[in-house]
């Protein structure tokens, strides 16, 4: 066999395991197996306002304009744009595949994890780490807590283009050349694009060390392709950004009444603080290690700040992470002593200095009272600064790997056999510790993550069959008047997104749930329903031709008024009984 051909086949089979190493581990921690896969993982608010991205598609309408949602008139999914369009992109293909909107999420969700670990690993590599460093490392950022923890709720915040960005970063600042050639411009683009293109918070973030790499050209009189090189990075994130926000900007050309209420909904200010990155809580376990202990350390250390408004925004960084972050600022810390401590391996300080320096660049940026502040005055949008500890989290693991390759030699230290077999024992050593530490097997407290799936598939089904018995009653296109409504019982653009539940569980009828422009039309309508008697209502809705009052009952401020609620509706002259589900969480009237 040719060494040329052996040589594809060895990076072949190195590649292609890590992606699949990482869903089989996914597939163990989940218990995948044992689930069911077209139930949600979880029935929270984000997780439900997904699927009308991607669920329109299949019945043969858009997201511009859902007709079964926003009853009696319609709903466009893009007044309140998400900006992660590649990830629904991936959704869309997994639903396809498997011919079912939610199996297309919680599928998608895994990959982009496996995903993650693939670019992990060539990222570590191109940066001079070695193969079987990088192999465990990407390992260990394929399940940082930043995506494994949030699970499917967050399922638009992506990693997986992070330690592309990362690296490509590293090595224009390194190399002081661009990081692509004229042989593979056309594919370096492409990925580039594809950044602006998915996670808008990746993309602001990359944006900004990109920027941080032409001032860096510009002072230190790098050569012109270097310049230019950079300036292509940049507009090409710029214009995947530009198609990421198009839908959401043709939307509001379509809409003058949203694109009012949309000009007065800037962030504030003091959001950037409030969503600001703590250094202390990447550092700090997580509050649900497996070694209680452990979580109690970060409950007590963090204090009030748990309960403050995006405290769970800075996630952390998982035990291993948070090593290669404390070798991160002491090898910055010995680079800039400049070799005056001795018996420290130089290369080890080198490995260390850009990781170190564009990391105090982020954190100046997103720590409390940071950068931030100022960057909000032009770009509102992004508040949640909380979310550049992934980008961190990378930038520890780099160093972490020029530490234990450096042990092992492969950084042209004394190369013996003591030194490799210690850097891959570190390296086994570190796989297990993220098993443990950032997965937790089903036995341990991981375990709650299989029973909320459990759980989750349990109220699912019995939402699907309550749902599907009242489309038995009723014809296709009825329109379902949806309580409590989104004034005064839920919070205007949070708890109410429940209400989309009905909408994903069903086929044909057509759900009130109220847009999130309320000066519209629609929105109007929705609030002047909210502040009618129970009464008055129910003749209201006949009139209208609405079939029926979907109730759920779990989302009202007050239980008496819940009670009050039914006990109103049911007492409306000539209504028929009022049907419960089998939980009684959810309760229908029909007209």
């Amino acid at each position: 066999m040719p060494i040329k051909f052996k040589r594809i086949l060895v990076e072949l089979f190195y590649y292609s395991s890590i992606p699949l190493l990482v869903l089989g581990m996914l597939f163990f921690f989940l218990d995948v197996p044992n689930q069911n896969i077209k139930s949600p993982m979880a029935l929270f608010s984000d997780s439900m306002m997904q699927t009308i991205y991607v669920k329109p598609f299949f019945e043969g309408e858009t997201p511009f304009k859902i007709s079964r949602l926003g009853a009696p008139y319609y709903h466009c999914a893009y007044l309140f744009p998400q900006g992660a369009n590649l990830d629904y992109c991936l959704a869309v293909i997994c639903s396809v595949i498997f011919q079912n909107v939610l199996s297309g999420f919680n599928v998608a969700w895994m990959l982009k994890l496996a995903i993650a670990g693939l670019v992990a690993a060539w990222s570590f590599r191109r940066l001079g780490i070695s193969p079987i460093t990088s192999f465990f490392l990407s390992f260990v950022f394929a399940f940082a807590p930043y995506a494994f923890l949030r699970n499917i709720s967050h399922f638009n915040l992506s990693t997986y283009l992070v330690p592309y960005v990362c690296c490509a970063t590293i090595v224009m600042l390194r190399d002081k050349l661009p990081v692509f050639t004229r042989r593979n411009v056309f594919i370096f683009s492409f990925l580039f694009v594809l950044v602006g293109f998915g996670d808008l918070y990746v993309a602001a973030f990359s944006l900004f060390l990109f920027t941080i790499v032409l001032l860096v050209s510009f002072f230190r009189q790098r050569s012109r392709v270097h310049v230019l090189g950079t300036i292509l990075v940049i507009a090409c994130v710029l214009f995947g950004v530009f198609l990421n926000t198009l839908p959401g900007i043709l939307a509001l050309t379509d809409n003058e009444a949203a694109r009012r209420e949309f000009s007065t909904m800037r962030s504030q200010l003091g959001d950037a603080n409030k969503y600001a990155l703590r250094p202390l809580a990447l550092l700090l376990p997580s509050e649900y290690h497996p070694i209680p202990f452990f979580g109690k350390i970060r409950v007590k250390m963090m204090g009030p700040f748990l309960s403050a408004p995006g405290s769970h925004e800075s996630a952390p960084l998982g035990t291993t992470a948070s090593i290669g972050f404390l070798l991160l600022l002491f090898g910055g810390f010995m680079s800039a002593m400049r070799g005056q401590l001795r018996g420290i391996p130089e290369k080890i300080a080198n490995g260390a200095t850009l990781p170190f320096v564009l990391t105090v660049a982020l954190l100046l940026l997103a720590c409390f009272a940071g950068f931030s502040n100022i960057v909000m005055v032009f770009a509102s949008a992004i508040r949640v600064y909380g979310r550049v500890s992934i980008f961190i989290g990378f930038f520890s693991l780099v160093v972490l790997g020029f530490t234990i390759d450096a042990i092992g030699g492969d950084l042209g230290l004394k190369c013996t056999i003591k030194g490799r077999t210690m850097a891959y024992m570190s390296a086994v050593g570190l796989a297990v510790l993220v098993l443990f530490d950032q997965g937790y097997p089903p036995s341990g407290p991981h375990k709650s993550y299989t029973e909320r799936w459990v759980k989750s598939s349990t109220a699912f089904e019995e939402l699907e069959q309550f749902v599907s018995s009242l489309e038995a009653q009723l014809p296709a296109g009825a329109m379902i008047y949806q309580l409590p409504a989104p004034f005064g019982e839920v919070e205007k653009h949070y708890w109410y997104l429940f209400n989309l539940k009905p909408y994903v569980a069903s086929k044909s009828l057509r759900w009130s749930f109220a847009p999130f422009s309320y000066v519209s039309a629609s929105g109007r309508w929705h609030e002047n329903t909210a502040k009618m008697p129970v009464p008055e209502l129910v003749k209201y809705l006949r009139r209208e031709g609405f079939s029926g009052i979907w109730v759920d009952m779990a989302f009202y401020n007050n239980n008496k008024k819940c009670q009050a609620t039914l006990d109103e509706i049911a007492e409306v002259h000539d209504a028929s009984p009022l049907i419960f589900s089998k939980s009684r969480n959810y309760a229908f009237l029909k007209l």
